[in-house]
């Protein structure tokens, strides 16, 4: 699953790989808060487990892709 998060007054956007094992409901409920509250930092681990924290102040948008098994690659796509 990827997930893309704009960082405000920057035109940067992360693009984070997302383990497998991810709990989809739990992300978002954790980045709407940090979304609605906008206190405190989000903590979000990449496929490879290196872990990258987020001033939730910071947040501009989130973008959360489909899971790998939906991508469809190729001339048959």
């Amino acid at each position: 699953m990827d997930l893309k998060i704009g960082i405000v007054e920057s035109a940067a956007v992360l693009d984070i790989e997302l383990a497998d094992d991810v709990d989809r409901a739990a992300l978002k409920a954790e980045l709407d808060a940090a979304l609605n509250g906008g206190t405190g930092t989000v903590w979000i681990a990449d496929k490879r487990g290196t872990e990258m924290g987020i001033a939730a102040s910071r947040l501009a948008f989130v973008q959360l892709g489909n899971d790998e098994e939906s991508r469809q690659i190729g001339f048959g796509a």
